[in-house]
């Protein structure tokens, strides 16, 4: 997690880009806790939306603690991207060390931790649905090994984690099949 860390941390100061403008600096719906209901009602960038494509309340969720914990600043939405992918890759690690990988599991998670293929999401405020939907579908997938290898109650967490997937990024809905 530190060589993670060491290798997004100059990130933090990057400005908000593209489509953050829409999705964080111009978006209502992530000023005000009166809004929360509508972020269940509307697509990622505030539209109302009659198609599904699109819908990550979660990420839009996410988008509003940050608004209320740091307003604007984007260091705090940069951080919370960096732990996402601190977390995911410790699930990783996780998932190669409960599958008995060894040395190699470990140099594989480590490869995945640092490997550039993560830069866009990470990097990129609204990568977030991409570090949410990773994030959750990575406790998914051990939720749900604890579940069969060990105890029961995992599965309760991994129910819960597929359901805040599909909150955070619509290709979630593939992982069971994995």
């Amino acid at each position: 997690s530190l060589l993670v860390a060491v290798c997004y941390v100059q990130t933090i100061n990057y400005p908000f880009v593209w489509d953050d403008e829409e999705m964080v600096v111009n978006n209502p719906l992530i000023k005000e806790w009166r809004y929360l209901p509508q972020i269940f009602q509307t697509s990622a960038f505030a539209e109302v939306s009659s198609s599904p494509k699109f819908y990550r309340p979660l990420q839009i969720i996410t988008y509003l603690f940050n608004y209320k914990l740091h307003g604007l600043s984007v260091h705090g939405f940069h951080i919370v991207n960096i732990v996402l992918h601190i977390f995911s890759s410790f699930f990783v690690f996780l998932l190669f060390r409960l599958f008995r990988f060894g040395k190699t599991g470990d140099w594989l998670s480590l490869i995945y931790a640092v490997h550039p293929m993560h830069v866009e999401s990470v990097t990129y405020i609204s990568g977030r649905g991409d570090c949410l939907y990773l994030f959750f579908s990575l406790l998914f997938l051990l939720s749900y090994f604890l579940g069969r290898l060990k105890n029961k109650w995992f599965y309760s967490v991994a129910i819960i984690s597929f359901s805040f997937a599909i909150l955070s990024k619509e290709n979630s809905v593939l992982v069971p099949f994995i």
